[in-house]
């Protein structure tokens, strides 16, 4: 292994594994409320050892065969990040008439999206030297300037995002929920400030898939949303 590649090598074999395993497990814990979503340590522990793996792996392949692939894996993320724009953009606009809007990400989730942002321009900026030494001409680190320049970009939509209630659904970032996909709902925390909703989520190329999202609702939208839940999802269970 090229020696001027073995920290970046670590970073990525080791410690974005760690940051994303940290990262799954509070942000599942934060939707569900309850400290049952450690369960999901392990599983996420096996995705995160095949990453190591996998990284090893590829260390073994000749220099071509880890370039092609290496092209190839940026392109496929590129393209993979500009459908989620597209899908994203083509549910927002299903969503109806705004009834009301209940603001951008809470703090603690804003300062994960930051460390995002700022890790994926870095990424790019490396990736812009790496291409520079090679005086413009290498396809694999134009490559990597496009895939990190497009998750920087992902990023920045996701810090830029609403959670909004409209008349047919709940959008947040990347989806659009109608009303009849809600099968559930209650009022979490000391002070009853968090909803957390039981719902069928559409995810892209999976399909329908039964989870929960939890909304941090400020004491003046309160009333306002219990109204709108009264009215628009009168047939839902509230536990």
């Amino acid at each position: 292994m090229n020696t001027r590649h073995d920290v970046w090598y670590w970073i990525f074999a080791a410690g974005i594994p760690l940051v994303f395993i940290l990262t799954a497990v509070r942000v599942i814990a934060r939707r569900t409320g309850s400290p049952a979503a450690g369960k999901w340590f392990i599983p996420l522990a096996l995705v995160a050892v095949l990453f190591i793996l996998g990284q090893a792996g590829y260390d073994l392949l000749s220099a071509t065969a880890q370039r092609r692939l290496s092209i190839g894996f940026f392109l496929l993320m590129s393209l993979f990040c500009w459908a989620l724009f597209i899908h994203s953009a083509w549910r927002q606009r299903q969503a109806g008439e705004l009834l009301l809007d209940l603001g951008p990400p809470e703090a603690s989730r804003r300062r994960i999206i930051v460390g995002f942002i700022l890790l994926s321009a870095l990424l790019a900026a490396r990736s812009g030297l790496d291409w520079a030494e090679t005086g413009l001409r290498s396809v694999g680190s134009l490559s990597e300037i496009l895939m990190w320049a497009t998750a920087t970009l992902f990023w920045l939509r996701v810090l830029r995002s609403r959670l909004r209630i409209t008349e047919l659904g709940i959008a947040p970032f990347g989806e659009f929920i109608e009303w009849e996909r809600v099968l559930g709902y209650e009022w979490v925390g000391e002070e009853r400030q968090r909803l957390l909703l039981r719902v069928r989520r559409r995810i892209p190329f999976v399909g329908e898939r039964t989870g929960l999202l939890a909304v941090s609702v400020s004491p003046p939208d309160r009333d306002a949303l219990k109204a709108i839940l009264a009215q628009h999802a009168s047939d839902v269970h509230a536990d």
